[in-house]
């Protein structure tokens, strides 16, 4: 499968890490331990989208972040708790965001909010993307066999596990974005 199927798998890791991220990363490196994907084309595809996510939502923060709070109030309670970190730990959460869970995007919010400069937000954002590369790419890594090992029950009902995870996901996005229309309307 060389050739053109592995430009699509990296850019599938590459939308994947910019939508959702880790499980995307560790199922790219799934497939580079069966042999389908190169390990650091893997990586360097996980981070250029999580990278390029952080800094879209950057953008639309600092462009519509202020009205998007006004309009979310939980969401800004979310962002009051990143806040307080941030005014005493600017640097130290800049880098550390992706690994504190429920937070990463507050953070990333909030950086665009607040102020900091593009330059600062872009090399910090860049040195905590390399850490989460290394910290979730070493883990793929080394437990790749064992995750391998563990999935091969599945057999012939992978994809409907898939098929059902997917369609339960819909079905949650579907559920939120029906409770925030009933809240609008």
């Amino acid at each position: 499968m060389e050739g053109s199927y592995d430009a699509l798998d990296y850019f599938a890791t590459f939308i994947g890490t910019f939508l959702e991220g880790e499980i995307l990363l560790l199922t790219s490196i799934l497939m580079w331990k069966i042999e389908q994907l190169n390990f650091f084309g893997c990586l360097t595809a996980a981070f250029a989208g999580a990278y390029a996510r952080d800094w879209v939502i950057f953008l639309i923060a600092r462009r519509k972040g202020k009205k998007l709070l006004d309009n979310r109030p939980k969401l800004k309670s979310r962002l009051d708790r990143v806040n307080s970190l941030i005014q005493q730990y600017p640097n130290a959460l800049l880098i550390g965001y992706r690994m504190l869970y429920g937070l990463s995007m507050a953070t990333v919010l909030l950086a665009g909010i607040s102020g900091v400069s593009a330059k600062k937000y872009g090399l910090l954002s860049a040195i905590s993307c390399l850490i989460w590369i290394a910290v979730y790419g070493g883990l793929g890594y080394f437990y790749a066999e064992t995750m391998i090992k563990n999935l091969e029950w599945l057999g012939d009902y992978a994809r409907y596990l898939i098929a059902a995870l997917i369609l339960f996901g819909l079905m949650y996005w579907g559920f939120v974005l029906m409770k925030e229309w009933r809240i609008k309307s």
